[in-house]
């Protein structure tokens, strides 16, 4: 009997909203352009990739020749440029990530933070790679196209995000300040009205309208309030309640991670995300609906007073804000800001130290 073969094709295998990605069209390099136009490389000058066209500076290309461990795997956490760029930048170095150019940064955004029925938006025309990522991990595209100056368009932002059914979905606002390939800035003005979007608290507001037991067991900013606010109550109320208070703080305290003072006083409507590694000290006030990131330190300043935050502020992850100085109400302080400083009612500051945004 003959025996026949059967044909194999491998896109049989692949996930079948690959099939359907539109493909990615880089640009072409020096080399290739030279080729194809019959010019010179060096007269070429490129501007479609938002690359430097001066090259290296010559310390670079010194540095470089004089490396002699090409063939050996490098560390893998990158911990001298990190050490380098934490002292330029005065951030902690483990708040800093390197990446092998944006590209690979895009690709964990997109793997890390979303799945299938997600969302991100894209304002085109722009780099064509957020698009890219996005599909790869079938999340769904939002276009918000740029205005005929090529502005954002923040007020079609805003009306997505406003939208229950694409608001709850998206996750990722992709921008870049200049823009690829128009060259526009990111205004000051802009960046604060997309700030004040908040996307990771609607959404996990969203995920927390659960029955209460289903709360407690999967929101753990939730969980951590309801212990902290048992124990506060214990607490105050002397005797043996009191000790009582002490140990379910304390085991709160191990459990998340999470260092709030029972004597704190806290508003209503206190929300943290991500309570790990918050630290709020005494002393400290915070009005109603104010939301805290993860690792946020609101602590004693050298004047021994304590910050006060109010309604409605919120402060994000690894900011520092110590002594008697007041977060004004509806104010929003930058992730790994320091703030010394009072901030006025419904002003951005970012930067250490800390300084508002200009409109």
């Amino acid at each position: 009997m003959a025996h026949t073969q059967t044909r194999f094709d491998p896109r049989t295998l692949l996930r079948p909203e690959l099939l359907e990605l539109d493909e990615y069209t880089p640009i072409q390099p020096f080399e290739v352009l030279s080729k194809r136009l019959g010019i010179p490389a060096e007269q070429i000058v490129k501007l479609d990739a938002n690359e430097n066209p001066y090259g290296p500076v010559p310390a670079v290309l010194e540095a470089l020749a004089e490396y002699n461990f090409y063939h050996i795997y490098p560390d893998p956490e990158q911990s001298e440029l990190r050490a380098a760029l934490s002292d330029f930048v005065q951030v902690p170095a483990e708040h800093i990530l390197t990446t092998h150019g944006a590209d690979e940064m895009l690709d964990y955004l997109c793997r890390l933070f979303l799945q299938p029925g997600d969302a991100i938006v894209n304002c085109p025309p722009t780099f064509g790679m957020y698009e890219f990522d996005a599909g790869l991990v079938a999340a769904d595209v939002l276009e918000v196209w740029r205005n005929a100056d090529y502005t954002l368009d923040v007020q079609a932002i805003e009306a997505l995000f406003a939208n229950h059914e694409s608001g709850s979905r998206m996750k990722l606002i992709f921008l870049t300040s200049p823009n690829n390939p128009t060259g526009n800035l990111l205004s000051d003005d802009e960046l604060r009205r997309l700030l004040a979007l908040d996307l990771a608290r609607y959404n996990a507001r969203r995920g927390g309208l659960l029955g209460g037991v289903e709360a407690f067991a999967f929101a753990p900013g939730f969980a951590v309030m309801v212990r902290h606010r048992v124990a506060a109550r214990l607490y105050k109320a002397g005797g043996l309640r009191r000790l009582a208070g002490l140990l379910l703080w304390r085991h709160s305290t191990n459990v998340s991670g999470c260092h709030i003072r029972l004597v704190a006083e806290l508003g209503p409507g206190l929300f943290l995300p991500h309570p790990t590694a918050v630290v709020v000290g005494d002393g400290v006030r915070l009005g109603r609906g104010v939301t805290l990131y993860q690792s946020v330190t609101l602590g004693r300043g050298s004047d021994g007073k304590y910050p006060s935050v109010g309604d409605g502020a919120v402060i994000y992850a690894g900011a520092v804000v110590v002594g008697g100085v007041r977060i004004g109400a509806q104010a929003v302080v930058a992730a790994n800001a320091f703030v010394a400083s009072s901030v006025a009612d419904g002003t951005t500051v970012a930067g250490a130290p800390a300084r508002p945004l200009q409109p």
